[in-house]
């Protein structure tokens, strides 16, 4: 169980909201055709970052699935995660 307990922790792990909120004004920016190089450079910065963390969470995601003997699309499901 806590190993379970563990890897939930793990999944639901996020960037700070600072720089969430940073990444929404860029994006906003970048919608707008505002953004500068420096800002583009920060943006994809940021991108990289989630997409870790995405790559993470889903190893986490697989882990927690095969101790509870399920898909990792029946998994998704019963967490509420966008599939």
């Amino acid at each position: 169980m806590q190993n379970e307990a563990n890897l939930l922790q793990k999944i639901n792990r996020s960037l700070p909201i600072e720089v969430l909120e940073r990444y929404d004004f860029l994006q906003e920016k970048r919608a707008n055709k505002t953004l500068s190089e420096a800002e583009f450079q920060e943006l994809s910065d940021i991108v990289e970052q989630k997409e870790m963390m995405n790559v993470e969470r889903l190893k986490y995601l697989g882990e927690l699935a095969t101790i509870r003997k399920v898909s990792l699309r029946e998994l998704m499901k019963d967490l509420n995660l966008i599939l």
